[in-house]
């Protein structure tokens, strides 16, 4: 975990919010606006990176060995217990980048600060 790293993630999430309130407000700029710019981009990121740190998302994915093993014959030859699915889905996750932890964290802190702005309106 990095400083720097948190600080890039942080500065993107403001990039992607002041194209948002770009879009959305022109380039009027209130408390109002800049705190439901920064909220909508902020809230979005910070569920997701929540989701992918805490490993929710292996939910989703017995749903989709159920639908898959539903339809497919082929599928269910390939992988006849989840158990089987899960573990090969595992070892391809082991190669993904990990970095969510500091997504959280940025996210977290634009959050509060977009909490903070909508408090002063």
């Amino acid at each position: 975990m990095s400083i720097f790293r948190i600080l890039l993630k942080a500065v993107g999430i403001l990039f992607v919010s002041l194209l948002l309130h770009l879009v959305q407000y022109g380039t009027t700029v209130t408390l109002e606006s800049s705190s439901n710019a920064l909220f909508v981009v902020t809230l979005i990121v910070f569920l997701m990176s929540l989701i992918l740190q805490t490993g929710a998302f292996q939910v989703f994915s017995g749903f989709g060995y159920s639908t898959r093993a539903l339809w497919s014959q082929d599928f269910r030859k390939k992988y006849p217990a989840y158990a089987d699915y899960r573990e090969e889905r595992v070892e391809k996750l082991k190669d993904k980048p990990v970095g969510y932890l500091e997504m959280l964290i940025a996210s977290g802190i634009v959050l509060l600060t977009a909490v903070v702005l909508g408090r002063l309106v």
